[in-house]
């Protein structure tokens, strides 16, 4: 089995740390098993995406992060919960350990992007405008539960109700 992380077979380097130790993609997902995953795989993510919520690093995006599709380009950008162009409207979660942005911006095929097929612990999730990891019940964690209902299970939901409208249930 290949290993999910970019540049395995390349030979160590020297560089500035992007990512620490302290979040694991593999904690994202119940139980570990990945045979029903389904990704995107080299996901184009936009130039302009920074990360808000990743105090003194908002360049780099986290792991776990909820991610949305532009609109207009298709281009992959972290989840906004006012927006207009696209970004609204939550379809996967960023499974690439610290994406960095770099500079000069330009647009990154990267990233490894999970849309569905397993069940996600809501304690490894983020949303670029929170510092701290979790999704709520409420508010945004409430929009990206909704349009995942039928994408993800949560370990916290396992019926998804809280994501599921009573008049669809």
């Amino acid at each position: 089995m290949l290993s999910p992380f970019y540049g395995n077979y390349l030979p160590p380097g020297m560089g500035q740390e992007v990512n620490t130790a302290e979040f694991d993609v593999s904690s994202l997902i119940y139980g570990g098993d990945l045979r029903n995953a389904r990704f995107v795989h080299a996901a184009l993510v936009d130039s302009t995406s920074s990360d808000a919520g990743n105090t003194g690093n908002t360049g780099v995006l986290r792991p776990g992060l909820i991610m949305a599709q532009v609109s207009a380009t298709g281009k992959w950008k972290p989840f906004v919960a006012g927006a207009s162009d696209g970004t609204q409207l939550p379809k996967g979660v960023l499974f690439t350990a610290g994406l960095a942005m770099g500079s000069p911006a330009s647009d990154r095929f990267l990233a490894s992007i999970l849309v569905g097929g397993v069940a996600l612990y809501p304690t490894g999730l983020v949303i670029a405008a929170d510092t701290a990891y979790g999704l709520a019940l409420t508010g945004a964690g409430a929009t990206v539960r909704k349009h995942f209902a039928f994408a993800f299970q949560f370990a916290d939901d396992w019926m998804n109700i809280a994501g599921v409208p009573i008049a669809a249930r």
